[in-house]
């Protein structure tokens, strides 16, 4: 029979959530509390229902039903005027990373199964764990809303300014305004005459609304400044910082008493097992929070399936790296989160003297915390794929790079087009052939840029946040950032991948390739081209085809003449997977504003 220590009810976190929040906040605080978790979802499915007791060693985790599922952007990045809280601003918003991260708990309702499982917990055990997840789910919930609410009411005053809105409203006015000039202006572009409009026209009336649209950030950068420096607006924001820094205390507070008060009823041998309970907890907290590619990626829900038909020496080798893995990705999300709790409050005072050096410099000393989550994953992920047979862990790490870095990677499109073209069923068997080296030529070259943009990736990729701060004192474009490698490796992958669109367009004639996935309509310029002449006569064109390639003239591809088909992709590829191509920018898959989207 186990041993258990006595237990303490949680009252006491209800009574310090109110007692803290109610007498230090001037404030009249909402008393009910809300129905969900402030957290956001993990990515583990099948979790149990809230409030089931679990069968003793069942490993599903019951549904939760709605709640979670809208609180992402909660108190941090939702739409208004102005303030640390609900109306904190748009995207990138680096107020927003701190608001979530702050109204994060580390605990959940939905934990118990865990616990359950891990520490195999008696049914005595269970209930009283039971109680103290739930009241410190009440509690950290009353607490949360109390504070948003807080903030909240405090932005409202700002917001209600007759002066304040009334020169908000004719802001707006004018930006509706240069917004239906705008889209008159493309109709326009797009109807009757629209072929009478010389290049020259379109570009003159395109810098003309970006100078315009630039005008308007400007008036409203002066408009955001002035409002700042006004007393009211900065006794609000010290009321907001002081609100926020209270919650932040009571929530480590609540976290470690919480944690405590489930070692007590513990017995000696499942306090032995409790670091590995609490990495798993942590990790499905802060895990998802990842801004970056590749930060939030879950090596070991990949693995299990992975590993599924291993023999036991994988298994067992694969096993150890995960179980390294969790105990170094723990370390660093541990400093990461260790970060977000010491620079919270410095961050909200950059944003009100609106120092944007000072914030970038936070923000980048933060990225470095981030890579360093990343690179447990990577790690890891190159240790896994090493000690699977060869064809399973190339295939492990295509999946979690993939999962990891999906957005920058997504399928070329000449690797779609050659995939359909091959599947036309008036292809002629010599045509057949061409385009079957072609594709072979294609994956080998995507797959090297694919390698280039991810190692551009690792290295250079930035947050959205870094972008909001930047366009802090100027441009918000980014039209006047230089490139950075991240952007050439992403326009290299575009060159090349246009240079097997173009390649098998001349070999099947543009009738026939338009129609295939992949392909868009674009101007291929005067180049002159060396497949096929690019006539629409399909008779012609293989006529052309067998001439260059069919030296014997027998009718028929050899294995020497595919080898010579295969050279003259290559050359006419003009050296790009050197990264030596002198083609022009084509434009239309470079990302745009900070070198921080895929292509």
């Amino acid at each position: 029979m186990k041993q258990t220590r006595r237990f303490t009810p949680l009252a006491w976190i209800t009574a310090t959530a109110l007692s803290t929040i109610l007498l230090t906040a001037d404030v009249t605080l909402g008393q009910n509390a809300p129905d969900r978790d402030p957290g956001e979802r993990t990515t583990d499915q099948n979790r149990g229902q809230r409030g089931d007791r679990p069968q003793r060693g069942d490993n599903a985790r019951g549904q939760r039903g709605q709640r979670g599922d809208a609180r992402e952007d909660r108190g941090g990045e939702r739409r208004g005027g102005g303030g640390f809280g609900r109306g904190s601003g748009g995207p990138g918003n680096p107020m927003g990373m701190i608001a979530r991260s702050m109204f994060r708990p580390l605990f959940m309702t939905r934990d118990l199964p865990i616990m359950v499982d891990m520490l195999d917990l008696d049914d005595g055990q269970g209930e009283i764990v039971t109680v103290v997840l739930a009241d410190y789910d009440a509690a950290f919930q009353l607490a949360a809303e109390e504070t948003r609410d807080a903030v909240g009411a405090l932005n409202e005053t700002l917001r209600s300014n007759p002066e304040t809105q009334e020169r908000m409203e004719e802001m707006r006015g004018r930006m509706e305004t240069i917004r239906s000039e705008m889209r008159e202006a493309r109709e326009s572009m797009r109807g009757e005459g629209a072929e009478a409009m010389t290049d020259e026209a379109r570009q003159q009336m395109r810098e003309t609304f970006r100078g315009r649209m630039q005008e308007m950030h400007d008036s409203f950068r002066k408009e955001m400044e002035e409002r700042m420096e006004q007393p009211e607006t900065q006794t609000s924001f010290a009321q907001q910082r002081a609100l926020y820094q209270q919650f932040d205390s009571l929530r480590r507070s609540m976290n470690a008493e919480t944690e405590e008060a489930i070692l007590t009823i513990l017995a000696q041998e499942q306090v032995a097992l409790w670091d590995k309970v609490i990495r798993r907890i942590r990790r499905e907290r802060l895990l998802p929070e990842g801004r970056i590619s590749g930060e939030s990626f879950n090596v070991e829900s990949l693995t299990l399936s992975a590993i599924s038909d291993s023999n036991d020496e994988v298994r067992d080798a694969v096993t150890t790296i995960v179980n390294v893995w969790t105990i170094d990705l723990d370390d660093a999300l541990l400093r990461r989160d260790a970060f977000d709790a010491t620079t919270r409050v410095r961050a909200m005072e950059l944003m009100t003297d609106r120092d944007s050096v000072a914030l970038e410099r936070l923000v980048l000393d933060r990225l470095k915390l981030q890579q360093a989550v990343r690179n447990v994953n990577d790690t890891a992920v190159e240790s896994i794929a090493s000690a699977m047979p060869d064809e399973a862990g190339s295939a492990f790490r295509q999946g979690a790079v993939q999962d990891g870095y999906g957005r920058w990677l997504r399928p070329a499109r000449s690797v779609r087009a050659i995939e359909a073209a091959l599947q036309l069923e008036d292809l002629e068997e010599s045509l057949r052939t061409a385009i079957v080296e072609l594709q072979g030529d294609c994956t080998a070259a995507m797959a090297d840029e694919n390698e280039r943009v991810l190692a551009a990736v690792r290295q250079y990729e930035e947050p959205r946040e870094l972008r909001f701060i930047r366009g802090m004192d100027g441009d918000w474009s980014g039209r006047d950032r230089e490139d950075t490698p991240l952007d050439e490796a992403t326009e290299r992958r575009s060159e090349v991948d246009q240079e097997y669109i173009e390649a098998l367009t001349d070999l099947l004639g543009e009738e026939r390739a338009k129609a295939l996935p992949g392909m868009r309509g674009g101007d291929r310029g005067n180049r002159t081209r060396q497949w096929g002449g690019g006539g629409e006569d399909r008779e012609a064109m293989r006529e052309q085809f067998m001439k260059r390639f069919d030296a014997n003239g027998d009718g028929e591809i050899s294995d020497e003449e595919r080898e010579a088909i295969r050279e003259a992709f290559r050359d006419n590829r003009g050296g790009n997977r050197d990264g030596n191509s002198d083609r022009g920018r084509r434009g239309g898959d470079r990302p745009q504003g900070g070198g921080n989207e895929p292509v």
